[in-house]
């Protein structure tokens, strides 16, 4: 597989996902369905994030039979030793305390208003976790399976890595400058935990721990703020 052919399916496949799960064409989808106004904001972030998991490991995956490549070929599998729970495991030690601190940030607060407008039951914050699990099975499969695995098969791993780290970061540009530079040590650190620690596995756990614990600590210092 061309790796230029590969990385503009990529572009495509990801473009789609932004224009498709567009937060206000989510939330006025969602109003239309009759969804009561104080729980617009938490189904349609549900739907966005299903519906963007399915865009973004569906569509890579489907595009990898269309050329007849193998799921493990691009890290669809799972671990067969335990070296990537020590990648899970560092990492979490190393960056959670990180987003920890940074969620009462002020770039934090202001590029995700939900976290001081969403009723933030136990029930809404469980059924955002599940919709976080699903978003970065599909992201995470996108990313670390589909264009790392790609990209480093047909480029080799430092070129190959490189070109989907700054893939990676760039998308992240409409969350900030710091989100966006913070994206480039995480998006080697995942690449290599994905290359290195057994496939996409990996990289989904760490990912999922970075945004349970992040957004329910941003959760905390919202309500901080709004109390002061």
């Amino acid at each position: 597989m061309d790796g230029l052919i590969l990385l503009m399916a990529g572009v495509g496949t990801y473009s789609l996902y932004s224009l498709v799960c567009q937060r206000q064409r989510i939330e006025l989808a969602t109003q239309s369905l009759g969804v009561a106004a104080h729980l617009v904001d938490v189904v349609g972030h549900v739907i966005r994030k299903v519906l963007g998991g399915l865009i973004l490991g569906g569509g890579g995956y489907l595009f990898l039979v269309w050329q007849g490549g193998r799921p493990a070929d691009f890290g669809f599998v799972l671990p067969t030793d335990s070296w990537w729970l020590l990648w899970v495991s560092g990492g979490a030690a190393v960056v959670l305390p990180v987003v920890i601190k940074s969620a009462s940030g002020e770039e934090m607060q202001r590029n995700y208003p939900e976290l001081r407008n969403r009723p933030w039951t136990p029930g809404v914050k469980w059924l955002t976790a599940f919709s976080w699990a699903v978003f970065l099975l599909g992201y995470e499969l996108f990313f670390r399976g589909f264009m790392t695995y790609g990209l480093v098969a047909e480029w080799g791993a430092p070129l190959g890595l490189t070109v989907t780290v700054i893939f990676y970061a760039v998308v992240h540009w409409p969350k900030g400058m710091r989100e966006t530079i913070g994206c480039i040590p995480m998006g080697i650190f995942f690449g290599c935990q994905a290359l290195y620690g057994g496939g996409f596995l990996g990289p989904w756990l760490l990912h999922l721990a970075i945004a349970v614990v992040g957004e329910n600590a941003a959760v905390r210092a919202a309500a901080q703020k709004m109390e002061q």
